[in-house]
């Protein structure tokens, strides 16, 4: 055998390690915030009756931020530091805020919201905002800003995320469940997931007529307290182009359009 030089060994391509390829694909839904949420690149947050409408209002109406608690007290300190207070226990407004959790009211009222920083505390949005936000960055979703976010998460291309319901008073709720779904399909339909049984039960709930989804336990609710116009505005789809987006533990949306 003739002497054969040995050949020089190839340069090695380095591999570039980002915050997106540390998460596998995956598009998880669920239903509670009390469950076992797994850690995601980005969170989505649904509360269409109404945290979630509210926000996106607000977001809509021109508010600076919205800095969102569970914790009434907390939000009544803020009042002292120009804050204008906004909030509801059962759907009934608190005593001494300047607003309830209404999404027309802060339409009627856009005047005094724009430029202003809100904060906002709920019966059950503000828990599980508490809880998601926590854990990563969070984007409110509702029907009112629905082809906005789904636009957002299409451009940047989120690689594992997850959405997180609500419920009502520790409940499932129909109509966030609906509404997961929507999200789930329409992602679908652009990119590719792995999803959990979450995922997939929400998006048979996607052939729910709407009028069934509005007559739901917690749109019952509404109804009886006289909150029909609310509820009805609550499922009209893409009115606002906003994406409220809120970075890890700061508690606080601003518009991401802006950020």
């Amino acid at each position: 055998m003739g002497w054969k030089p040995i050949s020089p060994q190839k340069k090695r391509r380095s591999i570039k390690i980002t915050e997106e390829s540390l998460f596998e694909r995956e598009l998880n839904v669920y239903f509670l915030p009390n469950e076992n949420i797994k850690n995601h690149q980005l969170y989505i947050l649904i509360d269409i009756l109404r945290a979630t409408s509210s926000i996106s209002a607000l977001v809509h109406c021109g508010a600076e931020e919205i800095f969102v608690t569970d914790d009434i007290e907390v939000a009544k300190e803020l009042k002292n530091m120009g804050y204008l207070l906004a909030g509801e226990r059962e759907a009934i407004k608190l005593e001494g805020f300047d607003f309830g959790n209404s999404p027309l009211e802060f339409l009627n009222n856009s005047d005094k919201i724009r430029k202003k920083s809100i904060v906002l505390t709920t019966s059950n949005g503000s828990k599980a905002m508490k809880k998601i936000n926590e854990l990563g960055d969070t984007i409110a979703l509702s029907l009112l800003n629905f082809s906005s976010v789904v636009d957002f998460i299409i451009r940047r291309d989120f690689q594992n995320i997850g959405i997180v319901c609500s419920g009502t008073n520790r409940v499932v709720s129909l109509e966030d469940s609906y509404l997961a779904g929507l999200f789930v399909q329409k992602i679908m339909e652009k990119r590719t997931y792995n999803l959990n049984d979450g995922a997939r039960i929400s998006l048979n709930l996607t052939k729910s007529k709407r009028s069934y989804v509005m007559n739901s336990d917690h749109a019952k609710r509404l109804k009886n307290l006289g909150l029909k116009d609310d509820l009805e505005f609550c499922f009209n789809m893409d009115l606002f182009q906003v994406v409220p987006y809120s970075k890890q533990n700061s508690y606080t949306f601003k518009n991401s359009i802006s950020i």
